[in-house]
């Protein structure tokens, strides 16, 4: 089992490894079924939460084996992390996480920040687990 880390980094922070990269993978987005994901929310203030969507985990073909919707924090001790399904489908598995900066009573604005990314299963389902 490997454990794959994606950081979800704030615009024009200056932390970031890059400006053109607002979303990084170490070692890199590909996982194998039985890895465990752990998402991290970085360069955001202090009452920051976003939640992270995968728009496939409805579906057998989903990539965890807790499919989410989840909420990340910048400052959380234990960041939230997620063990790929051993039935997840070989390919792109895309996620949505939206950043929300303003007071939850305002449900009606648009979320304050939004980003794109995505995990790359490297295996056909059932295959062999990392030991």
């Amino acid at each position: 089992m490997a454990i794959i880390t994606v950081t979800i980094w704030k615009e024009h922070c200056p932390d970031a490894p890059s400006p053109q990269a607002p979303i990084t993978y170490h070692p890199s987005p590909d996982v194998k079924h039985g890895d465990k994901v752990v998402f991290l929310l970085r360069g955001y203030k202090a009452d920051t939460v976003a939640t992270v969507t995968f728009p496939d985990a409805a579906t057998s073909r989903a990539c965890f084996t807790d499919p989410g919707p989840f909420e990340l924090k910048p400052f959380s001790l234990v960041p939230p992390h997620r063990t790929v399904s051993p039935h997840a489908s070989k390919g792109l598995h895309t996620f949505e996480v939206s950043i929300e900066t303003r007071p939850p009573q305002d449900a009606h604005s648009p979320p304050a920040d939004r980003k794109n990314g995505g995990i790359d299963v490297s295996s056909d389902p059932r295959g062999e687990v990392r030991p």
